[in-house]
């Protein structure tokens, strides 16, 4: 097995994995092995298109075809807030830094901006 390292950015890495087949099995499951499934979160009926965290990490925003947004709180792995947009309009979601923010792109091209939360008063 052959394990290689290469820088394609600032940030970003990609891993090379270059197995014989008969070794594909074994050899993934030793990748593997120390992940351990935390939860499974259902409540799409459609295809999920994106799956995103929240840059404070307490929350995943998940984007079906259905047009249905959900956010998920990490803690709980309950649904914590949910939308329903026009049906297959919704292909990607981003987050400003402040997390007040959500941008989702339409399959329209355009980008649709929703506020999350209203500002504190006391943080102004």
């Amino acid at each position: 097995m052959n394990v290689t390292v290469e820088n394609l950015a600032a940030c970003k890495k990609l891993v090379r994995v270059e197995v014989e087949a008969p070794k594909v099995d074994e050899t993934f499951e030793s990748i593997t092995k120390e992940f351990q499934k935390q939860a499974v979160l259902r409540g799409h009926l459609g295809v999920i298109r994106q799956v995103r965290f929240t840059p404070d990490g307490k929350e995943l925003a998940s984007v079906c075809d259905g047009g249905r947004v959900i956010f998920w709180s990490l803690d709980s792995k309950e649904k914590s807030r949910e939308w329903q947009l026009p049906a297959g309009r919704v292909c990607s979601v981003a987050f400003t830094t402040d997390t007040r923010y959500l941008a989702a792109g339409t399959s329209e091209g355009v980008v649709d901006l929703y506020r999350l939360y209203a500002k504190k008063k006391d943080s102004e």
